[in-house]
């Protein structure tokens, strides 16, 4: 929800179990804004407390669309290690906007490919074999918003006058809540609000509803088959706050590449088997 949400000061929980545990390497997500801005004095102290614990890093602002997570989602990367020969680097990017003149990578990853193959389902309805394909209910004029909004990327602006809230009515208003998203783009930011077509462009291309708990699980890259505990709103939450699983095991393979590469691999290897040779003989 960006730098002032008071969940950003788990970033100093986070600097005190490096401090406890002190791990070979890491990894650290937030916001673009903990970068730049009013929370740019923070990431320079946090920066500093770890030059002073020994770590080196590299950070910067990754867009998952680039390494095939179908949404646009820019979040701040912060790797770290207190092994001066591992040559720390990001993953390399995988996807790129389709539009891109000289293009030579894979386009993006898009919600036809996706979400299309899920059963249609109305506004308030769940799937009889998929419990998580579940839509939020409509009110009878959010129905007619949404029967009003052009399929494939479709917004408030093309709603007759009598749909319109006041608040909507003003030329700065937010104008991508209502809106749907579109079949052949990524999807937009999955937030803790996705299953609600009034927190932003969480419209589905053209079924009548907000996208279900399967769909934004899919655009967040979660399998089918992973659980999850709780209520819709909990589950929605979950999904909103959650790394997109495909970009969390793109950023530890480059982790893993980097180790792997370094002069210090050999005596990591050593030292894992004395370590676990150690635990063997205690439990003896």
């Amino acid at each position: 929800e960006g730098i002032s949400d008071p969940r950003n000061t788990l970033i100093y929980e986070f600097l005190r179990l490096l401090e406890e545990i002190k791990p070979y390497a890491f990894v650290m997500e937030n916001v673009p804004g903990l970068a730049k801005g009013i929370g740019k004095p923070i990431f320079l102290n946090i920066l500093q407390r770890l030059r002073e614990l020994g770590y080196y890093t590299v950070h910067g602002i990754v867009d998952t669309a680039d390494y095939g997570v179908p949404q646009r989602r820019k979040r701040l990367v912060l790797l770290g290690t207190n092994d001066p020969k591992i040559r720390l680097t990001f993953p390399k990017q995988t996807n790129q906007d389709p539009n891109f003149i000289g293009r030579y990578l894979d386009s993006w990853n898009t919600v036809r490919g996706t979400i299309a193959d899920l059963p249609s389902i109305r506004a308030g309805e769940k799937s009889e074999n998929d419990k998580l394909h579940v839509s939020s209910n409509l009110a009878e004029i959010n129905l007619k918003r949404m029967a009003n909004t052009p399929h494939d990327g479709g917004g408030r602006l093309s709603w007759p006058e009598e749909l319109i809230l006041e608040c909507h009515k003003k030329v700065n208003g937010y104008k991508d809540i209502y809106g749907r998203m579109k079949w052949d783009y990524p999807s937009p930011t999955i937030t803790g609000g996705c299953v609600m077509i009034s927190k932003g462009r969480f419209g589905h291309p053209e079924q009548d509803r907000a996208i279900s708990l399967r769909e934004a699980a899919r655009l967040q890259t979660f399998p089918d088959s992973y659980i999850f505990a709780g209520n819709v709103g909990q589950i929605a939450s979950q999904l909103g706050n959650a790394v997109p699983p495909l970009l969390a095991k793109r950023i530890a393979d480059s982790l893993a590449q980097a180790i792997q590469e370094s002069e210090s691999f050999e005596n990591l290897i050593t030292k894992s088997r004395e370590d676990v040779s150690m635990k063997g003989n205690f439990f003896q």
